[in-house]
């Protein structure tokens, strides 16, 4: 690999678990954001120094977890232990290098399934089945990258 690419971090090697310890495999994470609404005070007349406040969330955010490539996923886990509330614990999302080591680490905080998305069922062909989940959320952080962190990922 080219120097000028060297310190880049692939978006293709990233693990999921979930409740900070299932292991879930997936292909492809989309909707992959967080987003604040911020309320802005002014006084009147000229102000440098407009004050901001957060706002409760006035819209759903999700999250998309496609492709299930493992024999779990969290659909599977939720209706296994009935949850019909966000998790306590959040999902972990650990982005790695190309040496494998922990690049990055993100929280998607109370994941709750919203919608499941199922392949086509086909005799005729030879794709694999695939599950592709929706989950709202409460907010995604980046966590530091602590040693006790990159533990939970070696589990």
């Amino acid at each position: 690999m080219s120097e000028k690419y060297k310190n880049l971090i692939p978006a293709c090697n990233f693990i999921v678990r979930y409740n900070c310890a299932i292991h879930v495999g997936y292909k492809k994470i989309t909707n992959f954001s967080d987003e604040v609404s911020v309320e802005t005070f002014v006084s009147a007349g000229r102000n440098r120094s407009p004050v901001y406040l957060v706002k409760p969330q006035e819209k759903l955010q999700t999250v998309t977890f496609s492709g299930s490539v493992g024999i779990i996923n969290l659909s599977q886990i939720q209706a296994t232990f009935q949850m019909q509330s966000p998790s306590i614990l959040p999902t972990l999302i650990f982005v790695l290098k190309n040496d494998k080591s922990v690049a990055k680490i993100y929280s998607v905080n109370k994941p709750m399934w919203i919608s499941s998305k199922y392949s086509n069922l086909d005799a005729q062909s030879s794709i694999a089945f695939t599950v592709d989940a929706t989950y709202a959320h409460s907010g995604i952080v980046e966590l530091p990258l602590s040693e006790k962190m990159v533990n939970i990922f070696k589990k």
